[in-house]
C-alpha cells in the first residue's frame, strides 16, 4: 500500500483564516486541489445529481466530499452530472481523496476556531 502525502499550503491557510470557506491542498501527485465549503444550493443540486443513489447513505457519505472540490490546478472541477462526478472521482484517485479530506478538515477547523472566538467575545461582554 502506498503512503499518501498531503501538503497544506501555508499561504492558502492564511486566506482560509480570513474567509474560512476555501483552502488549497497539494496531493501526493503534486496537483493543487481547491476545496471550498459548498454553497447551500450546491448541496441540493448535488443530491439531485446522485438520483436514486441519494437514498444510499454509504454512497452519499463517500461521494459527498467531492462536492467540496471546486478546482484542480486552477481549472474548475465539473460535477453537474453523475457522469462528470464519476470522472472527477476517477481523475483524483486515492491521492486526491486524501487531499480532499485534509482540506475539509482545515475548513471545518477554521470554522470551529471562528465560532470559538465569537463565543469568547460574547462571554467578555
Amino acid at each position: 500500500m502506498t503512503k499518501v502525502k498531503v501538503e497544506v499550503l501555508k499561504d492558502d491557510i492564511q486566506i482560509q483564516q480570513k474567509q474560512s470557506d476555501h483552502v488549497s491542498v497539494k496531493d501526493s501527485k503534486g496537483r493543487l486541489i481547491t476545496i471550498r465549503k459548498p454553497p447551500i444550493l450546491d448541496k441540493f443540486l448535488f443530491i439531485n445529481i446522485l438520483g436514486a443513489n441519494a437514498n444510499n447513505e454509504a454512497y452519499v457519505r463517500e461521494v459527498g466530499i467531492y462536492n467540496w472540490v471546486s478546482a484542480i490546478d486552477g481549472l474548475p472541477a465539473a460535477k453537474t452530472t453523475e457522469r462528470e462526478l464519476h470522472a472527477l472521482i476517477e481523475r483524483l484517485g486515492y491521492e486526491g481523496h486524501e487531499a480532499i479530506l485534509e482540506g475539509i478538515m482545515q475548513i471545518i477547523g477554521a470554522d470551529d476556531a471562528l465560532n470559538e472566538e465569537g463565543e469568547k467575545s460574547l462571554v467578555k461582554k
